[in-house]
């Protein structure tokens, strides 16, 4: 054996040569196989040939599991070769194995303290460097174990300590790492290192929260601020940010919150309305309120709950227009379709039209006139602009409702007299004034206004006109008729409605009173020129002499009776 002793560490973990196996008196040719026994028993050493030399040689395996100073110091290895596999041509040897103690590493620079920033302090951020020696150049293995438990921090294969988290927001003060090392035999430690964490962020706090909910009447106005949410931080300087989430989601709608001071405030450019937020189950809103320093967050509610209040019915627009014909009291006029909108159910709504002339069913919805509404009647206006208010119980809107009254063609021209007479000589002149008609119409314009035509289709001839002052004049030469005779015409009064009226004209042409005159004498005949009405009269008035004559004498003839009887 060559050597015939040796030394061998505890912790050797690679297939380790530990001797030559020379054999002697080997012929050429022959084949020597060795094996080997140990005591105290081991399965940590063989023999295998040896490459460089060809011959056996005595091995300790890789990774051997019985190698312990403790319990074996030294062992006898007992080599026997034989030549050609011939156990009778055998030869052995010895080796001592003396097993060397491992000498343990040491830490170099624990215990030790240090300090890091939160502020400053993210995941891979160096926290100090665990330097350690081992006397035989062993591979050291690190190991760490923190109080309090689950550190952000790792101490790596160098040695190295890292942050395995971003620390701002911690409000751990600080941490003891305890660090063992390892060379695959001995563990050393734990050894501490102290960290400090310094910079710690102390969370905001909200200093008033809410424990009732804030109450709002509906229709609020824009921008009304509900409630200053206030916070306390013991890091004087810190920029505060707010943020709200909401539930029911509608309040984001209607409710809003500073981000940097922590006002509470209704909507900018939102209506609250109760009965919109009622349809939708949202008459409460439950604000989250959030606040954050950057690092640190705190977290409140507030919840708004929104009241009912009596609201103003409102008309759809603020004018309407109805237009009808002149007509009397009670005659309908239209529907104004109002369309008033009360946003509060069952109220019970009820109009008032401002102009009395008029009046207003709210159940039929219909305008009717209140009066006998002519417009030829002085003070019945063509048009007439009304308030209307509604009301329901408590508040009121008001518009305007314009009535037009459309004038209308109802009254009939009526002419000064129910018949004419004129008497006319047939020698006046044409172009001669005989006589004047006059006609009235109440109608207003434009059915006010009146022509006159003169109907004398029975004279065979135009012999007259008529003006549109109502003046008839002759047309034409009246020589043709004779004295005495009478010419029978109709004329007419005619609004420019259509509606006319008419009176017969009577025209005595009279007997000539003076020769040879070329003119006629014109004036209205009177009961006296017509002959027939002087006979009768005068037979009526002889008629009446005799019987007041009668009645004289039967009267005294009755009183000279009575004195005889005294």
């Amino acid at each position: 054996m060559d050597p015939v002793a040796t030394n061998l560490r505890e912790d050797n973990i690679a297939e380790l040569f530990l001797s030559h196996v020379t054999p002697s008196a080997v012929s050429a040719g022959d084949t020597i196989s060795c094996g080997v026994t140990a005591s105290p028993a081991s399965s940590d050493f063989f023999t295998k040939t040896n490459s460089s030399t060809g011959n056996p040689a005595v091995y300790c395996r890789a990774s051997p599991t019985g190698l312990n100073y403790v319990s074996v110091q030294t062992y006898t290895l007992t080599v026997t070769c034989n030549e050609n596999i011939v156990t009778s041509n055998t030869a052995t040897s010895s080796l001592s194995i003396n097993i060397v103690q491992n000498s343990a590493p040491s830490i170099t620079n624990l215990p030790a303290s240090t300090s890091i920033s939160s502020t400053t302090t993210t995941s891979g951020t160096f926290v100090f460097n665990v330097t350690a020696t081992d006397p035989e150049g062993d591979q050291l293995y690190f190991g760490m174990t923190c109080n309090p438990t689950g550190c952000p921090f790792q101490i790596q294969e160098s040695g190295q300590i890292l942050a395995t988290a971003d620390l701002r927001g911690t409000t751990q003060t600080g941490y003891d790492i305890s660090v063992s090392i390892n060379d695959s035999r001995s563990t050393v430690g734990p050894s501490i290192l102290t960290v400090t964490i310094t910079d710690i962020n102390s969370a905001p706090t909200f200093s008033n929260p809410l424990v009732t909910a804030i109450v709002i009447n509906e229709n609020s106005a824009f921008s009304t601020s509900l409630y200053d949410l206030n916070v306390n931080d013991a890091n004087v300087g810190d920029t505060h940010t707010f943020t709200a989430t909401y539930t029911p989601t509608d309040g984001v709608n209607y409710f809003i919150i500073d981000s940097s001071n922590g006002i509470i405030s209704t909507s900018s450019t939102n209506n609250i309305n109760y009965e919109t937020l009622k349809a939708a189950n949202a008459e409460t809103t439950v604000m989250t309120v959030t606040v954050s320093d950057g690092q640190e967050t705190a977290t409140t509610s507030v919840s708004i709950t929104v009241a009912d209040i009596n609201e103003a019915p409102a008309f759809s627009k603020s004018n309407y227009l109805l237009s009808a014909d002149e007509a009397n009291s009670g005659t309908a006029i239209g529907n104004p379709n109002f369309g008033v909108v009360d946003p509060d159910t069952g109220d019970t709504l009820s109009y008032a039209l401002g102009c009395s002339d008029f009046s207003y069913n709210s159940a039929t919805e219909i305008v009717s006139y209140a009066i006998n509404y002519d417009v030829d009647t002085a003070g019945h206006a063509t048009s007439q602009t009304c308030v209307v208010t509604v009301n329901d119980g408590s508040l009121t809107s008001t518009a305007t409702l314009t009535i037009n009254v459309i004038n209308i063609n109802d009254n009939t021209p009526v002419l000064d007299a129910a018949s004419y007479t004129y008497i006319v000589d047939s020698s006046t002149a044409v172009g001669a004034t005989i006589g004047t008609v006059t006609a009235t119409d109440a109608d207003a314009s434009p059915y006010g206004t009146v022509t006159y035509t003169i109907d004398q289709t029975s004279l065979g001839n135009q012999y007259f006109t008529i003006s549109s002052s109502g003046a008839i004049t002759t047309a034409t030469s009246l020589s043709s008729f004779a004295a005495g005779q009478s010419l029978s015409l109709t004329v007419s009064a005619t609004d420019s409605g259509g509606l006319s009226a008419t009176s017969p004209i009577t025209i005595v042409i009279p007997a000539t009173t003076t020769a040879g005159s070329t003119s006629s004498t014109e004036r209205t005949l009177s009961f006296f020129d017509d002959s027939r009405n002087i006979a009768w009269f005068t037979a009526a008035m002889v008629l009446a002499v005799v019987v007041v004559a009668i009645a004289t004498y039967i009267c005294l003839k009755k009183f000279r009776y009575k004195n005889m009887k005294k």
